[in-house]
């Protein structure tokens, strides 16, 4: 089989594999008619020769073909822009829909919590170099706990969110510049001569092009229409968005004009001509309305303090003494709590989000919308997409510090040697997965354990393989530590036996046999304040006397308060305890030496 395989190309060994027919076998692809890069082949053997200049051929055919991909990509990068520069004005008037901005604010919140230690990102690495230079590069640098949700919310707001990189040799990355989400257009473009593409960012208003290692890009990844960009959360609501916007803008129409009450006012007209009744009707109704207040000011009708006026009440004209009701009341709008279709159009709204509505404390029913045990569920799903978000931000964070360590000189094989982590913001997700383990373990010990005839239902290794999930390179690693676990563990125990004094505490037995640590204070235990009934006095103050002929400088005046001897007394004491821990100190070095 060896031997075959050293006649065939790659591509011909994928061909072998994925039982491609004839029609699709790579020894009948041409080799005119494409430019293929003048390069030099070395092979031990005519064979080997024939078969690497025909992989090359195969090579330069299948650039061929992804130059023709890039090409449409390129075409695709045209239309998504087009498509994109008006959804963002939509995401920017979306935001003041309070749902809506409310979603934004969840799902950039829930993405960024802090952990445990305070801190939103959790940085694990074996190198402890590393681990210490990506922290301060994010916590103190960057100070992510309070750019990164700015960041996400821009990311789920928009779709991306582009960042500028300042960068300095040596220094890594130095800080970070907000750039406008729909001023930055992204090109990718396929060299054919290197068979490399190439990605780059223009800012089309200030005519600048950036590198791909000088632009951070978190976008949400979920859309193919989109690509090379993102896709926002508020974009499957946009058309629902506006129909409900439409919605309640007639619904408050709707009540402006048909809530109010209006009246039927009967006019006898008697045996008044036909062509007078108009007039007569409009002068009665005229005398219905208030009159209007005027500015002494400017002489102009005040319409801030005009009563409302009855020109929508109704003046019917009658000819009869015997009419009933002369005024009658037209009751309005009857209907104005049927709003079934704004309900619908709402529901639409939090289905595109995604988000329940008791998380937007929207909510008119409880136990159907996530109440008591319903929460925990939706809990768990809507913690999926929160990690599917947090995904996206990490992508990128890995791209910077892989950026900055590169700058900062560390070698290539250095550059992936960390994981970035963000909390989970489920506390259902985590306690679920506890009791998952729980109910494995307790699984485990059952098949493990013998029964009343000495046979286990499970070997240690088939249980762990099944229930535990393990393979058997990690069964085999598990053991090993468990050994070295073991060792460890017996020579903890087998400890004092071999060190008998650790000298953990043998200056605190000096202070002890010196005076200056008590037998109490050894105990742990205090002395009470309060058991000293009577204030010191003058008497109780016992200060040395200085050398004759020496005045000391520190010294208390003789009309000195009380609280001044206190001082004294306690800086002496201090110079003495400092004096006596210097002598033990430079005994102990000589006995070392």
């Amino acid at each position: 089989m060896n031997e075959i395989n050293s006649k065939l190309t790659g591509y011909q060994r994928l061909s072998r594999v994925f039982d491609i027919g004839n029609n699709a076998n790579p020894t009948s692809i041409p080799s005119e008619g494409y430019d293929q890069e003048k390069q030099l082949l070395t092979s031990a053997t005519p064979e080997e020769a024939k078969v690497n200049s025909l992989e090359a051929r195969q090579d330069t055919f299948f650039h061929s073909q992804q130059t023709v991909i890039v090409q449409s990509n390129e075409q695709q990068q045209l239309l998504a822009q087009s498509l994109r520069l008006p959804a963002l004005i939509d995401y920017s008037l979306m935001e003041g829909y309070p749902i809506l901005a409310q979603a934004l604010n969840v799902l950039s919140e829930e993405a960024t919590t802090s952990g445990e230690n305070g801190k939103m990102l959790t940085i694990y690495s074996d190198n402890k170099k590393i681990k210490v230079e990506l922290e301060t590069l994010f916590n103190d640098r960057l100070d992510l706990n309070v750019t990164l949700p700015v960041w996400c919310r821009n990311m789920v707001k928009y779709g991306d969110n582009f960042l500028f990189l300042q960068t300095r040799a040596k220094y890594g990355i130095t800080g970070i510049r907000q750039l406008p989400a729909a001023e930055i257009t992204v090109r990718e473009t396929f060299d054919r001569e290197t068979h490399k593409t190439k990605l780059e960012y223009l800012w089309q208003n200030q005519s600048q092009t950036y590198t791909q290692w000088q632009i951070a890009h978190f976008r949400m990844l979920g859309d193919d229409r989109t690509i090379p960009y993102g896709a926002s959360v508020l974009g499957p609501v946009r058309t629902y968005w506006r129909m409900l916007r439409m919605q309640e803008d007639a619904m408050l129409v709707y009540r402006a004009v048909r809530a109010s009450e209006r009246r039927v006012i009967k006019v006898n007209v008697g045996n008044m001509d036909a062509a007078d009744i108009p007039a007569y009707i409009q002068a009665t109704a005229n005398r219905f309305k208030k009159t209007s207040i005027i500015d002494q000011s400017t002489g102009l009708v005040n319409y801030k303090f005009n009563p409302a006026s009855v020109e929508q009440d109704i003046f019917v004209p009658t000819r009869s003494d015997n009419a009933t009701n002369p005024i009658e009341t037209l009751a309005g709008a009857t209907n104005l709590s049927d709003i079934e279709d704004i309900t619908y159009l709402r529901s639409n709204l939090f289905s595109g989000l995604g988000i329940p509505k008791i998380f937007l404390a929207f909510s008119e029913d409880g136990a159907s919308d996530g109440g008591g045990k319903n929460l925990s569920n939706l809990d768990i799903r809507f913690a999926r997409k929160i990690n599917r978000i947090q995904q996206c931000l990490i992508a990128e964070l890995n791209k910077i510090a892989i950026i900055h360590l590169v700058l900062r000189g560390y070698d290539e094989e250095e550059l992936t040697n960390f994981t970035l982590a963000l909390a989970n913001p489920s506390t259902q997700a985590d306690m679920l997965k506890v009791e998952h383990w729980a109910a494995k373990m307790d699984l485990y010990v059952k098949a493990t354990t013998a029964g009343e005839t000495g046979i286990k239902p499970m070997s240690e290794t088939r249980a762990k393989q099944q229930i535990l999930g393990m393979s058997n390179d990690e069964i085999m690693e598990d053991i090993q530590q468990q050994m070295v676990e073991a060792v460890v563990g017996d020579e903890i125990k087998n400890a004092t036996i071999k060190i008998k004094n650790s000298k953990i505490f043998d200056g605190l037995y000096k202070y002890y046999e010196a005076g200056i640590i008590s037998q109490d204070t050894l105990n742990g235990e205090k002395v009470d304040s309060n058991s000293q009934t009577t204030p010191p006095t003058d008497n109780n103050l016992t200060t040395e006397e200085p050398p004759l002929g020496e005045t000391p400088t520190d010294a208390p005046p003789e009309n000195a308060t009380l609280q001044e001897k206190y001082i004294y007394k306690n800086n002496k004491l201090n110079e003495n305890l400092l004096t006596l821990l210097t002598e033990l100190e430079e005994k102990n070095n000589k006995q070392v030496l």
